[in-house]
């Protein structure tokens, strides 16, 4: 099984917590039976510091580190994973935003584990797992969850895909905001007619 992390190598992004979550993927003797692969693609002011610590817990073996990968190829990633997880982290300056990623992942009919962070919740739904942010611990539950039971990923990557299909296909959200941009205009357009009525 692959788990998959695509994203800046920053500490919000919660990188830290998958590499604690993924040293207790490794020692549970329930999941002896799978073999487990966490892909990390992405680069960023952290890689070096993860790249350390992941030395540091002995969880060498479970990683595998890409810096990059061409954008227009990433469905290949999404498409060969079987979890896609993004636990980011809420700060003070800082909140995950739309998070596109997570709309690609769920296109590609990958299950998806997340946090309440920003607007992953609203992006998300109920076609993902949801976990406390830098909570380890809640990250490691929901990715065994997954890993140990096909027919909850077979519901994820439908209702991902779904989702993502009724919610966010970009022909739809054009058509919206096209419809949006022409009410404002009509409602502009109303409004200067008025004024000017007004002043003759």
């Amino acid at each position: 099984r692959v788990v998959l992390f695509t994203g800046r190598m920053v500490w919000e992004k919660g990188i830290y917590d998958l590499l604690y979550a993924a040293k207790l993927v490794g020692l549970d003797c329930r999941l002896k039976n799978v073999t487990v692969r966490f892909l990390v693609v992405g680069k960023g002011p952290e890689s070096e510091g993860v790249k350390n610590r992941v030395r540091e817990l002995g969880v060498e073996y479970l990683f595998t580190f890409m810096e990059s990968y061409p954008y227009h190829r990433m469905h290949e990633m999404f498409n060969m994973a079987d979890i896609f997880v993004l636990p980011s982290i809420s700060t003070r300056i800082w909140k995950e935003q739309f998070g596109m990623v997570l709309i690609e992942a769920m296109a590609c009919g990958l299950p998806v584990i997340s946090t309440y962070s920003g607007s992953i919740p609203e992006v998300v739904g109920d076609a993902g797992i949801l976990v406390q942010a830098n909570d380890p611990r809640g990250l490691y539950q929901a990715i065994k969850g997954l890993l140990n039971n096909e027919e909850h990923r077979k519901e994820l990557r439908k209702k991902g895909r779904e989702r993502a299909v009724r919610e966010y296909d970009s022909k739809k959200i054009a058509r919206k905001v096209g419809l949006l941009f022409e009410k404002l205009g009509q409602s502009s357009f109303r409004g200067a007619v008025e004024e000017s009525a007004d002043l003759i």
